[in-house]
Parts: C-alpha cells; sequence; structure tokens
C-alpha cells in the first residue's frame, strides 16, 4: 500500500461507506441518527450497521469522531478528493506496481475519460 493510503486506511470503499461518506462531505458533521434516518428512507438498514460502519471509518482515519452529550458527531478527515487520491495511490501501488509506463498509461487514459 502507498504512503497516503497507509497513513489514511483507504485501500477503497465499499458502497454503504461511500454512501456514509457521501453524506458526511454534504453535512461537514453529522450523527449516527442523522446518517441513518437518511439512509434507512432508500432502504432498510439496521442502525446498528450504520453505527458500526461509521465506527469502522473512525478507526481507519476517514472520519473524525467527536463524542458532544451523548451524541458521537462524525466529520471528514479529508476531503473527496484527498480520499480519491488515496485510492488511486493504492490501486496504483497494488494493481500495477508502481510501473512508470503503467501509470502513464493510465493517467493518459484517465485523462481522456474525465477531462
Amino acid at each position: 500500500m502507498g504512503r497516503r493510503s497507509k497513513r489514511a486506511g483507504i485501500d477503497g470503499l465499499s458502497k454503504l461507506e461511500a454512501r456514509i461518506m457521501d453524506l458526511v462531505w454534504d453535512r461537514d458533521e453529522i450523527s449516527v441518527r442523522e446518517v441513518h434516518e437518511t439512509l434507512v428512507k432508500e432502504e432498510y438498514l439496521p442502525y446498528t450497521t450504520v453505527m458500526a460502519t461509521m465506527v469502522n471509518l473512525s478507526k481507519r482515519g476517514i472520519l473524525k469522531q467527536d463524542k458532544t452529550g451523548k451524541t458521537y458527531y462524525y466529520s471528514p478527515s479529508m476531503s473527496r478528493i484527498d480520499a480519491a487520491e488515496a485510492m488511486i495511490d493504492a490501486v496504483v501501488e497494488n494493481v500495477l506496481g508502481n510501473r512508470r509506463e503503467a501509470v502513464k498509461d493510465l493517467i493518459e487514459r484517465l485523462t481522456e475519460k474525465y477531462a
């Protein structure tokens, strides 16, 4: 794993983790209850699953956890761009082995695709 992704603990996000992070980035600070109330409107999801996922994201350094009174509030420990960069770093190292030509090819493809 690359230096940045080790520090951030990001190798990628599950769909649930990504959805939670989307809510956290949008709100900047949010409780488990607020996340659960939003997600349960889309599909049934146990409160404890949301809570455990947010605790795990915090342990991985992706979320910051702040206990105010009885409620834990979570905020992002990095921007969306920094998280995306950390994930790309992990993929480059794990899949491409930091081979210069392969990395250059990937950058060219991504530039064409998203430019």
